[in-house]
């Protein structure tokens, strides 16, 4: 008789017992000899050394049970009939069963699919104040606003002045997990309605700098930093007040609260220039979000993203200064060690570090109700290719935009899925260990790939040392009207960002070694770079010629051919076979956190 589920066979002819039981039944002796010649009958596969398993099995002592389960008279005129039949699947070793043919279970072969339906969800965020305030931890949470509102001075309760408009204002509520999905805290914050307020009017400027990717939190950043604008917000709902008439009061704002428009920038000058006049750091002209401070010890860096910041460098005792100098001043929390930012998993291990996004990744699958879903080698086909008009149009493309957003963000560590996307390598990140400082880039076009526009899909990625630190993979914004076209626009957007990496390490410390070299599989594309060769043909594109030639030709680049089958770039423009997808991906340093405690080197750049 044959069982089968959908991951597992059972065959009952073939399939041995794991293990005998340790308890012993009695049975009694005249019945015994019976059942076990129906037993070897009906399963000649069933044991090695029954005397050593009869030896090793617990027996009980007394005189109706002075044998063990199996009787070994009886199986002597069994045993050499059975024996050939259990060589090809079992075989002794001591007294354990080997199994020469282990099931396969969907963990073993990569398939996740837990039972959401199991699990308990007891931490709740609120949607309104009146929830909040019914919940002693998030009524504590709420109060620690309002109290960190009112002692940085954020407005002022007046009369609402004639013809005035107001800003209104709303309660939010987010739990803060950490990377492991516990809680960290309840965060609320009170947030202004920002939508409703008119450019040249109630704001005029709103850029704020972040940093293109000891961690430090900032309480309440936004509320340092200073209002310009006049600006009248309602009062918090639940904690309304009136003055002595009874006329409703209006919040007339000081500080530029969460919401406002202005308010990232308002908070980035009060931090620039605290950093700058009070700390005696650098702001970076290659990228504003970053500060420098050269010692005569060691150099400290100051990276920003809104309110939390990342301090590095080789001068302990300046850093310890340095967020004391920030407590004092704005308030904050020290998170320590950096293991967890903006979503990114860092794990690091003697010279080396692994950053993923493993937490993210998978609350992006359950929005998008894809959690069970079954992953594949190759996460794209190369054919045939889709277009717009493919398929039945979505009735809401809310949720697909929300999931293609997201995905731009899941990109910071996960550059293989810039062109295609996979679910079942959500457990990949980016690896980086100690190395050189020299600047080597791989640059790469698929022509005309979109059927819509025969726009061209370029990518590129840059290197430092052995570790990626740059990628791109976008549609060209014209037509290219040759492969040649096509594989040197992409070049050119790969210089621009190989100059600006090259500015970066030079202003803050750090001089790479040896000529940029980027490495393009088109000749065309190569003797243009070099050479005022097709002039005919590429008179239109004349202006990024001039660019990457002018590089070249000063002695500031290198472009030199790669063979097709050695271009990393191409898991950036094109579908690709198992083979292929894997192999640039490895080469791309996309590997799985455990490569991180591997001495092997596997899944680095070689």
């Amino acid at each position: 008789m044959c069982f089968i589920s959908r991951h597992v066979r059972f065959d009952e002819a073939t399939y041995p017992f794991a293990q005998l039981s340790k308890s012993v039944v009695s049975v009694p002796d005249s019945r015994s000899g019976q059942f076990m010649r129906d037993v070897t009958t009906s399963l000649p596969i069933f044991m090695t050394s029954l005397t050593n398993i009869s030896e090793s099995s617990p027996v009980d002592s007394t005189p109706a049970s002075n044998s063990s389960l199996v009787d070994t008279s009886l199986m002597d005129s069994t045993s050499s009939n059975s024996e050939d039949r259990l060589a090809p699947i079992v075989e002794q070793q001591g007294s354990s069963l080997i199994n020469r043919d282990p099931m396969m279970t969907r963990i073993k072969m990569g398939i996740y699919k837990p039972k959401t339906y199991m699990a308990v969800v007891s931490d709740v965020e609120p949607l309104t104040i009146h929830e909040a305030m019914a919940i002693p931890s998030w009524k504590q949470a709420v109060n620690d606003e309002l109290q960190a509102l009112i002692r940085n001075r954020t407005w002022d309760l007046v009369s609402v002045p004639v013809n005035q408009s107001l800003v209104g204002c709303k309660w939010l509520f987010k739990i803060k997990r950490n990377s492991d999905g516990s809680v960290a805290r309840n965060k609320v914050h009170l947030v202004a309605q920002g939508f409703s307020q008119a450019p040249g009017l109630d704001y005029h400027e709103t850029f704020s700098p972040v940093v293109k990717i000891n961690t430090v939190d900032v309480n309440n950043a936004f509320l340092n930093g200073d209002l310009v604008e006049d600006i009248y917000m309602k009062q918090p709902l639940g904690f309304e007040v009136v003055d002595e008439h009874g006329q409703s009061l209006a919040c007339r704002l000081n500080k530029a609260i969460y919401g406002l428009k202005q308010a990232p920038r308002a908070w980035f000058e009060k931090l620039r220039n605290f950093l700058v006049h009070q700390l005696h750091f650098t702001p970076s002209r290659a990228d504003a979000s970053i500060f420098y401070k050269h010692t005569d010890a060691r150099s400290v860096y100051f990276l920003v993203y809104v309110d939390d910041i990342i301090v590095t460098g080789g001068d302990c005792d300046e850093i310890d200064a340095i967020i004391s100098c920030l407590d004092r001043q704005f308030s904050l929390k020290d998170l320590g060690e950096l293991s967890f930012f903006l979503g990114l998993e860092v794990v690091r291990h003697q010279d080396r570090m692994h950053v993923s996004q493993k937490k993210y990744a998978r609350e992006l699958l359950e929005r998008a109700n894809m959690l069970n879903a079954k992953s594949v080698d190759t996460p794209m086909i190369s054919s045939p290719t889709l277009t717009s008009l493919t398929g039945v149009p979505l009735s809401d493309g809310t949720l697909y935009r929300q999931v293609v957003g997201n995905l731009q963000y899941l990109c910071l560590t996960r550059l293989d899925l810039s062109f295609a996307v996979n679910k079942g390598t959500i457990d990949h990140g980016l690896l980086f260990q100690a190395s050189g400082l020299s600047l080597t880039g791989f640059s790469d076009a698929d022509w005309a790939s979109s059927l819509e526009d025969r726009k061209s899909t370029f990518g590129f990625c840059i290197y430092l040392g052995d570790n990626l630190v740059g990628w791109m993979s976008k549609k060209q914004s014209v037509v290219s009207r040759s492969t040649t076209e096509a594989e040197y626009r992409s070049l050119d957007n790969a210089t621009s960002e190989m100059v600006w990496f090259q500015s970066l390490l030079i202003e803050i410390g750090f001089t790479p070694s040896g000529i940029p070299i980027i490495w393009c599989d088109n000749t065309s594309a190569v003797s243009l770079a070099a050479n005022p060769v097709l002039h005919a043909k590429v008179k239109h594109v004349e202006l990024d010629i001039h660019f990457v030639r002018e590089k070249v030709l000063s002695n500031q680049l290198c472009v030199n051919f790669v063979p097709g089958r050695d271009q990393v770039a191409d898991v950036l423009t094109k579908p690709l076979t198992v083979g292929d997808f894997s192999r640039c991906r490895d080469h791309l340093n996309v590997v799985f956190a455990s490569c991180l405690f591997s001495d092997t080197g596997e899944g680095m750049l070689v």
